[in-house]
């Protein structure tokens, strides 16, 4: 399995350089690149990305016209975590409106970003897999197995079958 490449738009020591350590103990392969919009934009034409992590405030480009000028071209779409130092209903609904998976203020523990961008590749690799109508069975399956729970283990099957319903069905 491919290692999930997360741009980390920030690379200043205290941000950028240790989230993307962090990142790495996950098993991402992490790039960190200047706070700036162009610079992000031009790296995710070069790396493509499974996730970016952006800062609702960059010079050049905002997350809000990034993020809209990568959903507007060719080429893989990757998920946009928006970060940032203050909380702002208006900015968090004006960046998840335009496309972002997710936004978090400053300061937040890195492991919390990391469980998130595994949360998020996983519900993105489902949504792959029903677009292409692929046996969900066997996505839950894989995922089940990444997670480390053996098939052996009790309990295996109520907990495939769980999820398998609370895919089927949105009010679980």
């Amino acid at each position: 399995m491919a290692k999930i490449k997360v741009i980390i738009g920030d690379d200043s020591a205290d941000f950028g350089v240790a989230c993307s350590e962090e990142l790495k103990k996950f098993g991402f392969s992490a790039f960190n690149k200047a706070k700036d919009g162009l610079v992000v934009l031009d790296a995710i034409g070069e790396i493509c990305p499974d996730v970016v992590v952006i800062d609702a405030v960059m010079p050049n480009l905002d997350a809000i016209e990034l993020i809209k000028k990568v959903n507007t071209s060719a080429g893989k779409k990757p998920i946009f975590i928006v970060t940032a130092s203050y909380d702002n209903p208006f900015v968090e609904r004006a960046v998840m409106s335009s496309g972002a998976a997710y936004y978090m203020v400053r300061p937040f523990d890195f492991k919390i970003l990391g469980e998130r961008i595994t949360a998020l590749t996983d519900d993105a690799k489902i949504m792959a897999v029903n677009q292409r109508n692929e046996s969900i069975e066997v996505v839950v399956t894989d995922i089940i197995h990444q997670v480390g729970v053996p098939a052996h283990i009790k309990g295996y099957h109520y907990l495939r079958t769980a999820i398998m319903l609370s895919i089927n069905d949105d009010e679980m």
